[in-house]
């Protein structure tokens, strides 16, 4: 029996969820014994509610606050343990965060395994589901839609079916260890090194994080020799600036035939574990009463079915292909004049789209000039988000509040009153030790019973400038991603919902997850917000209206061939998921002839390597959501757009409505229920298609 540890909430300081973290305080040791402790309590919590539910009966009320004593303070541990995972893996490595979410998804699963448990939630379905508050009720019916997944619902009468319905959940987890143990030791084995000032020409045109990261050198990056391997940000900045095609394929080739068969070492093959994962998968559903594992799992998404889905699929497959074939031939064309004599390749596309880019648009005067300062694109992002939504954002004293690191900044979300609603920390600027990724965390959920207000985190990787006088500048994707993670961090600290496992973005649909984060980037792309956030570091000048047209185009630019590649991979997701038996290789020779422009490569085995559909159940029959999401922020964007971006008064009426759906209501009801309720209406697909129209 392992010791239990010592630590509590006044001598671990990731147990102390009533304090705003203190981050530099924590270990590595103090989170993994911190988290051990709080998972354990949880455990033992868990057990004495279901002793009490087995001697009497409880409300749904009374079950859901007992949950949350222990559960709360475990999430909060957890998502510390996270953030510093991600932002310091030198001294928070990976294998010791595994270790706690390993222990913590087995303790927070358990509650979906307990029969008793299950038990008292058909009871209250049956009998009280009507006496209940709407959050209740839904929590209720994700419960036992996750109980339902694993079968709890054949218990009585069918406990076989139960028991094959574990044995296939053990063989995909078994196929998922495997799959990427195999796919992580393969992608060690290969890298390309570069050497001397002709490759240092191209190279320096990486993102500096990229650079950091690929340099023998940390010390004096400029000198060389750069080893690129296949980390993905790595892959695809490189494919888009390398000159040499011999260089371009090599790594391309590299990230596409992991597992596979042009592979020597057969032992590191993966190409048969997808089928076996989505062949358990499919006995799981029909087990519990579904055809295949799509209908399984739209049960709990805002499409609802999977016709829904497929119609949307053909009918932007309908208008965005005939742009992604002109698009392809006007790349080849221009491929063409600058030398390349040959039918234009997947591994080509990425660099000379990129060159077209810049010859059409002037995107390298637009983008990377002195534009875009942090301070400034932050002051401006803040000023827009006060306006629409009637907050305030406060910066904290630095020397007041606990870090992880001195980049980082806190600053007080209050209501326009000048009461306090929740915390946001801002980690902006590229560090070796942190991940390449542009994201945002929940911290700590909000939870009434606790008292515990919201905690959100933002990542990114802008270049922190070393030169006295200059600013932190930023390339304009840069900037989108930053709207883009305000939209995340804005809906996990304007929860209204009082339930922490309804609270923010938690249980949302997935298919409907990114909408805010959407709308918030589709913000960003407004000419006057751009004119807001551009001021040339040393003139002062804003962007021309004639530059801020060129940088708007560049965004679109492509669209179609983007828009495709996501359809085809949401389309060959869907199809794996199917109640057949075709080889998941077949599917996807047919669905990428159907909706690509361009030809697949016999040597694009890219599935055997890319665990998005296979090690994330969050993508599992949702990887549409992308599309999905989109086309709802479009819709969305239209309510603002009617109301008119320059009418301040009624700019300001819509955006307080789309803070009272979706900032506030969040995994509270439905994601039909908030649309319809913002918006008045079910969506349209049309949206963005007139967002996105064919150029004659």
């Amino acid at each position: 029996i392992p010791e239990v540890p010592k630590d509590n909430k006044d001598n671990n300081p990731v147990m102390n969820y009533e304090k705003f973290p203190e981050f530099s305080k924590v270990k590595k040791n103090t989170v993994l014994r911190g988290c051990a402790k709080l998972a354990l309590t949880f455990d033992s919590k868990f057990d004495q509610l279901v002793d009490t539910l087995s001697a009497k009966k409880l409300s749904f009320e009374e079950i859901v606050s007992a949950l949350e004593q222990s559960m709360a303070p475990l999430y909060t541990a957890y998502h510390q343990a996270e953030i510093l995972t991600q932002t310091n893996f030198k001294d928070f490595p990976r294998p010791n965060y595994d270790r706690i979410d390993s222990q913590i998804q087995r303790s927070l699963n358990e509650i979906h395994f307990q029969e008793e448990f299950y038990n008292a939630l058909v009871r209250i379905k049956k009998k009280d589901y009507d006496k209940l508050s709407d959050y209740h009720k839904r929590l209720l019916d994700i419960y036992i839609y996750e109980a339902k997944m694993i079968g709890m619902h054949k218990l009585d009468n069918k406990k076989k079916d139960y028991t094959y319905i574990m044995e296939c959940y053990q063989k995909i987890e078994r196929n998922q260890e495997e799959f990427q143990r195999k796919v992580m030791t393969h992608k060690s084995l290969f890298f390309l090194d570069l050497g001397g000032q002709a490759d240092w020409k191209y190279l320096k045109e990486l993102p500096a994080e990229i650079i950091q990261e690929i340099a023998r050198d940390k010390s004096a990056v400029d000198r060389g020799p750069w080893r690129v391997t296949l980390k993905k940000p790595i892959v695809e900045a490189f494919l888009e600036i390398c000159p040499n095609r011999t260089h371009r394929f090599k790594v391309w080739n590299g990230w596409h035939i992991i597992g596979t068969h042009f592979s020597t070492d057969i032992r590191l093959h993966t190409f048969e574990i997808p089928g076996q994962i989505t062949e358990a998968r499919r006995d799981i559903a029909q087990k519990v009463g579904f055809e295949h594992f799509t209908d399984l799992c739209m049960e709990r998404r805002m499409a609802g079915n999977l016709k829904t889905v497929l119609t949307m699929l053909d009918r932007y497959r309908e208008h965005f292909l005939p742009m992604a074939k002109k698009e392809v031939a006007d790349l080849q064309q221009f491929a063409a004049s600058m030398g390349l004599k040959e039918p234009i390749k997947q591994w080509d596309i990425p660099y000379y789209r990129r060159l077209h880019c810049d010859k059409l648009y002037s995107m390298q005067k637009v983008d990377r000039m002195q534009y875009f300062t942090y301070d400034v694109v932050l002051r401006s992002l803040f000023s827009l988000c006060e306006k629409m939504f009637g907050i305030k954002f406060e910066q904290v004293d630095p020397s007041t509040v606990d870090v992880w690191h001195q980049d980082v900044t806190a600053y007080n979300l209050l209501n326009e009153d000048g009461s306090y609603v929740a915390r946001l920390y801002i980690d902006p600027f590229a560090r070796p030790t942190k991940r390449i990724v542009d994201t945002t965390y929940i911290c700590r959920e909000r939870c009434d019973l606790l008292a515990m207000s919201p905690i959100s985190v933002i990542t990114l990787n802008v270049l922190k400038t070393e030169r006295q006088g200059v600013p932190n500048l930023m390339s304009f994707r840069e900037v989108l991603a930053l709207f883009s993670e305000m939209g995340n961090s804005l809906q996990q600290l304007l929860t209204e919902v009082p339930l922490v496992e309804l609270a923010g973005q938690r249980n949302i649909e997935r298919d409907a997850i990114y909408v805010v984060s959407n709308v918030m980037k589709m913000m960003a792309l407004q000419p006057h917000v751009i004119r807001d956030i551009s001021t040339h570091h040393l003139t002062g000048e804003p962007l021309s209206d004639i530059q801020i047209d060129k940088l708007l185009k560049c965004q679109a630019y492509m669209k179609g061939l983007d828009m495709c590649t996501e359809l085809y991979k949401s389309a060959f997701d869907i199809e794996n998921h199917l109640a057949h038996d075709n080889y998941w290789k077949d599917i996807q020779i047919d669905l990428y002839k159907l909706f690509m422009p361009i030809e697949l490569h016999p040597e694009d085995w890219v599935w055997c390597s890319d665990p998005t559909l296979w090690m994330s159940e969050a993508y599992v029959a949702a990887y549409y959501m992308n599309i999905w999401s989109e086309m709802l922020a479009a819709n969305i964007m239209e309510e603002f757009t009617d109301a008119g971006f320059q009418n301040e008064k009624q700019l300001t009426k819509v955006g307080r409505r789309f803070r009272s759906t979706y900032l506030a209501q969040g995994g509270g009801v439905s994601a039909k229920s908030v649309f319809q309720q913002f918006t008045g209406r079910n969506p349209s697909l049309e949206s963005l298609v007139k967002r996105y129209p064919m150029e004659e």
